[in-house]
């Protein structure tokens, strides 16, 4: 009988294949179970930084208009658990374990046939397509592990693709520049799937652009067609696509979460545009007020003041310091 500790014994073997990028693996591996991701409404969320707080931010919205939210996210801070979840409740460890039993009979058939065997992250991958598609949330927010096009989260065709940002990180799989980093990451577009991007060099984003183009998908860029303006610490006006707001009060720190909140918006209005998802102004206001998102400029103690924030990165040690300088006096 498996336990939760046998499975994350189980899990922690399989670094040893390391990061393999591809999706011959886990396309198989998905197939031997029954393909869980194509009866799932999902919204892929890639790019270098942002992806944790945007996907906080939506499904905190989502959840105020009344939806239930599956969320997968890489890494974890403290608990294995934390990578799946609905409605912010963390999948059981008696499903963690139930749901890797029912996984390795798939991954021997497989592996048996002559596929190479599948990675940790794609074995958490189809773990948690296979938990949501038992559970059947309304949506399912999917962050990208590593880049985009090759990572084992790129099987899903969703409502809503977003590139939370374009950044130097990872350069030994996905490139020295900022536009050999785009395309890699705009390998999650899709023919005739909307997408919005926050981009702001030039060349990674008309690699953006091109790749939607090609796709047919609808393009929309914070920024250009989607807007907001800080008038106070933590608060935006926003303009979009159709909605104008004034006075959005967002809980999470930093100018870089009123960045990240515009886009989460902006799949709201892709998802009420082209979907006819109802999301009411007060979910928008009360679900970007509520969102909790641990390790992004948490405060865990006031005496002394401990501030928890995972940059690892250029680009968000940079975000980090401004926050710390224009938002010194909150904490």
């Amino acid at each position: 009988m498996w336990e939760y500790e046998d499975a994350i014994a189980y899990l922690k073997n399989l670094t040893k294949f390391g990061i393999n990028l591809g999706l011959e693996r886990i396309k198989a591996l998905l197939a031997a179970i029954g393909n869980p991701e194509q009866h799932l409404k999902v919204i892929h969320i890639g790019g270098t930084n942002g992806k944790g707080s945007t996907c906080a931010l939506l499904s905190s919205v989502l959840q105020q208009a009344g939806y239930s939210v599956g969320m997968f996210v890489s890494p974890h801070l403290h608990d294995y658990r934390e990578r799946i979840s609905i409605n912010g409740e963390l999948i059981s460890q008696a499903d963690v374990a139930e749901g890797i039993k029912k996984l390795k009979p798939a991954l021997d058939k497989i592996v048996a046939a002559g596929v190479e065997h599948p990675t940790e992250f794609e074995v958490s991958t189809a773990l948690a397509l296979n938990y949501f598609a038992a559970r059947q949330p309304d949506f399912v927010l999917l962050e990208v592990g590593l880049g985009g096009e090759i990572d084992s989260t790129n099987v899903v065709t969703p409502l809503v693709a977003v590139i939370t940002s374009v950044a130097f990180d990872h350069m030994d799989y996905l490139g020295n520049t900022l536009a050999e980093i785009a395309a890699v990451k705009a390998g999650i577009i899709k023919q005739g799937i909307p997408v919005v991007a926050a981009v702001d060099d030039p060349e990674a984003f008309e690699v953006i652009r091109k790749k939607a183009e090609t796709k047919a998908a609808r393009l929309i860029r914070i920024g250009q067609h989607v807007r907001y303006q800080k008038v106070a610490p933590n608060m935006m006006d926003y303009l979009g696509l159709s909605l104008s707001l004034k006075g959005l009060e967002v809980s999470l720190f930093g100018d870089h979460q009123l960045d990240n909140a515009s886009k989460a918006l902006a799949v709201c209005e892709i998802l009420r545009e082209e979907y006819a998802v109802d999301i009411p102004e007060k979910a928008i206001r009360e679900g970007l007020k509520k969102a909790y998102w641990p390790g992004r400029l948490e405060l865990i103690s006031t005496a002394p003041k401990i501030l928890l924030d995972g940059a690892h990165n250029v680009q968000g040690m940079q975000s980090l310091a401004k926050a710390l300088t224009d938002y010194a006096s909150s904490f």
